[in-house]
C-alpha cells in the first residue's frame, strides 16, 4: 500500500505527540511552559528546540521517547512497531 505524503505527515506527527506524552508522564510537568504555542513551534521549527530528557529515566523508556521524537519524521516509528516495545517493558 502506499500513503500520501500527507498520512506520513499525519503518522510523524502523532507519534511526535506520543512521545511528549511520554515525556510529560515521566516528567509530570508541561514542556516549554514558559513559552507560548508560536514561540514553541518557531523554536522546535527553526532552532531544534527539544524536550530535555529527564535523570534517572529508564533505559528503555529513553530509548522508546528517543525514536518517537526522531528528528526525521520518516524514521520514527508506526504504533504497529511501538506496541510490543511497550508489552515487553511492561513485563519486565
Amino acid at each position: 500500500l502506499q500513503h500520501s505524503p500527507s498520512d506520513l505527515n499525519i503518522r510523524a506527527a502523532d507519534m511526535w505527540s506520543f512521545g511528549i506524552l511520554l515525556w510529560e508522564l515521566n516528567t509530570r510537568e508541561v514542556p516549554f511552559s514558559d513559552l507560548s504555542p508560536m514561540e514553541i513551534g518557531m523554536k522546535v521549527a527553526l532552532e531544534g528546540l527539544r524536550v530535555p530528557f529527564p535523570p534517572g529515566i529508564s533505559r528503555n523508556m529513553g530509548r522508546l521517547m528517543n525514536i518517537c521524537l526522531n528528528e526525521d519524521p520518516g524514521r520514527r516509528p508506526n504504533f504497529d512497531q511501538v506496541i510490543p516495545i511497550l508489552e515487553k517493558m511492561a513485563s519486565s
